[in-house]
């Protein structure tokens, strides 16, 4: 059974549209919302530091989100391969 329904996940994985660049709607809602965190920041700084900081601090949570997401899902296409 288990053989079974790993062959039934890798056919039905969903991997185009939206999925295809994010597994998870919260995350791609996440990384929507610190875009836009970042265009306001950087659209309200005074100075080239302020601005460098607004760049940095949603930056940084987009780059992890993303890299958590792909080491995730090397590890799931590797249990059902």
């Amino acid at each position: 059974p288990l053989r079974r329904q790993r062959q039934m996940c890798i056919r039905d994985r969903c991997d185009r549209g939206l999925w295809s660049v994010s597994r998870h709607p919260n995350y791609l809602g996440g990384m929507v919302f610190h875009i836009g965190v970042l265009m306001a920041g950087v659209a309200g700084a005074k100075n080239l530091s302020a601005a460098f900081l607004a760049v940095i601090a949603p930056g940084a949570f987009i780059k992890i989100i993303l890299e958590a997401t792909t080491q995730l899902e090397r590890k799931q296409l590797a249990f059902f391969e």
